[in-house]
Order: structure tokens, then C-alpha cells, then sequence
């Protein structure tokens, strides 16, 4: 027994050991897609330094911000690296040419996801694009928040119901002729209000996830268009009130 639960430990000690060490590295992304397990030391306004993470006591070595579209360090933390020759040239900044990376292409940026996409957008000064995509974020979260919640409320209420009829709901006559209420009654109504109010919100959460999703895709195109030189439409969900052809209600069209 002893034997096992030291070799449980070794095993664990082991993982953890691989865990930490995997967390250690930093990986430096190109723009050609290659990605480096790194320890970057030091960049500059045109470089980056870094020591390989096979051989951390190795030798210095240097690579060209220009070749490089992001730097995701060790604790998570992602880092766009953008090419500031206008800076460099005492001349004012020209979004979308310079200032920009210059190898980033609409592939590239479909490919990245939310945060990534905000984070490059935020520090290429992209005001009005980055505002409308982070309004877009902020709209999908909350979508998908409500759905969560709105969930949790119908599975527990869904719970209760079936508990509730499970129990007896029905009113009946005691053999002495007083009346009561199923034993079950009140958790199967409780149920019911559960579910009502997760249905509630799943359906609130639809449009909202909608809107915002339509945020992002505008904010994208409009990237694309005006700075990659590409033609991408995206369209935007409208949610109206109005007659159907089940009645009155709310449609959403995309």
C-alpha cells in the first residue's frame, strides 16, 4: 500500500513539475503562422531578444518586430506587436498603413479570436472600430450570461415540476372529510415559475447575442474594408415587433 501512494505522488509530483514547466515559456507567433517556445529578455523599438526555451542558458538571439504579430507570455498574458515607422520617422501616425501591421491579412484577422482581435484594434488606435466591436463583446457576454442563468433556472425548475407531480398534485378529501392539497402542489408551482422565468431569459438572451454578434461582424468588415483593401458584408439582425402569422410577436431576421 505504502508503495502505491508513492508512486500516486511521483506521478503527481511529476505532472505538476510538466505543468509548471509548460506554463513557463513564452511563444512568439510570426506572421507567417510559425510559433517559438521562447524566453523573451528584451524588446526594443525594431527588436525582440530572446533565449530558445530548450536552452534557456543558451545563447541571445534577436528577431524583427516585423516578423513577429503577437507575443503570448507565460502568464497568459498576449501582447500585438505593432510597426511603428511613422513614430520612428518623426511623422504623424497613418492609421491603416504603417502604423498597422503590414503583413496582417483578412485571413489572418477572421482567424483571431475576440480578445485577440480587441487587443489589436486597441493598440492600433482604431477608435471607432475597437468601440464598436468591444460594444458587440459586452452585448454576446451578456447574451451568454443570461442564457446560462436562464438555463439553470429551467433545469431546476424542470426538477421541481416533475418532483412536484411525482408527489401528487391533485386536491383530495381526507377519510375524516377535511380537504388538502397534493403534497406535491407547492414545489410543482415553484417549478413552474422556475421554468417560466429560465424560459424568459433564454429567449431575452436570443436577440442580445444576435445584436452583438452583428456588433463584431460590422466592426471586422469595417477593418477589412478600409485598411486590408478587402470587400466583406456582414449582415445585421434587426428584431421587430409586429403581426405574424401566428399573431402578434417578435421577429428577428437576419
Amino acid at each position: 500500500m505504502k508503495v502505491k501512494h508513492l508512486l500516486l505522488g511521483m506521478a503527481f509530483s511529476l505532472a505538476g513539475l510538466n505543468a509548471s514547466v509548460i506554463n513557463a515559456q513564452d511563444i512568439i507567433t510570426k506572421t507567417n503562422g510559425d510559433e517559438i517556445q521562447v524566453k523573451v529578455t528584451k524588446i526594443t523599438d525594431t527588436q525582440i531578444e530572446y533565449k530558445k526555451f530548450s536552452n534557456i542558458n543558451g545563447p541571445d538571439y534577436t528577431i524583427n518586430k516585423k516578423d513577429v504579430f503577437m507575443i503570448r507570455y507565460e502568464n497568459g498574458e498576449k501582447e500585438v506587436i505593432t510597426i511603428q515607422n511613422a513614430a520612428a520617422n518623426n511623422q504623424p501616425k497613418t492609421l491603416g498603413s504603417e502604423w498597422d501591421n503590414p503583413f496582417m491579412t483578412a485571413a489572418k484577422f477572421n482567424a483571431m479570436d475576440d480578445d485577440d482581435v480587441s487587443d489589436f484594434l486597441e493598440k492600433n488606435e482604431h477608435g471607432e472600430i475597437y468601440d464598436l466591436f468591444s460594444s458587440g463583446m459586452r452585448n454576446r457576454r451578456a447574451g451568454k450570461a443570461l442564457l446560462g442563468v436562464g438555463i439553470g433556472f429551467a433545469g431546476v425548475g424542470l426538477i421541481f415540476t416533475i418532483t412536484g407531480a411525482a408527489l401528487g398534485i391533485d386536491d383530495y378529501y381526507s377519510s375524516y372529510g377535511y380537504y388538502y392539497t397534493g403534497d406535491g402542489y407547492g414545489l410543482y408551482v415553484t417549478g413552474l415559475c422556475f421554468l417560466g422565468t429560465g424560459s424568459g431569459l433564454i429567449i431575452a438572451s436570443i436577440p442580445l447575442s444576435a445584436v452583438g454578434g452583428a456588433k463584431k461582424s460590422r466592426a471586422k468588415e469595417a477593418y477589412i474594408n478600409q485598411y486590408l483593401g478587402g470587400k466583406q458584408q456582414s449582415y445585421q439582425p434587426t428584431l421587430n415587433f409586429g403581426l405574424t402569422r401566428g399573431g402578434i410577436g417578435l421577429t428577428l431576421q437576419f
